[in-house]
């Protein structure tokens, strides 16, 4: 069973950020071909999904939801 989260929940987010941070930065790491940019990426990412995080929706798997944030990130 995938991991459960809360919306808004602090203690969750930062479940979330060390259980998915690896695999978010491999994603960026092979969209940009660039270690130092991925990693400037991964930090917006995280820090935009966390500014939207109460509004996240439970139903929506999570790690997709921060990797189309990635992605988001990466194109612009």
């Amino acid at each position: 069973m995938p991991e459960q989260y809360e919306p808004g929940s602090e203690a969750d987010f930062e479940r979330l950020y060390r259980n998915t941070y690896r695999r978010i930065l491999g994603t960026l790491i092979t969209v940009l071909g660039d270690r130092a940019a991925a990693e400037d990426c991964a930090q917006d990412t995280f820090e935009r999904a966390y500014k939207s995080w109460a509004s996240w929706r439970p139903d929506a798997p999570v790690e997709a939801w921060l990797h189309r944030i990635a992605i988001n990130v990466a194109i612009s």
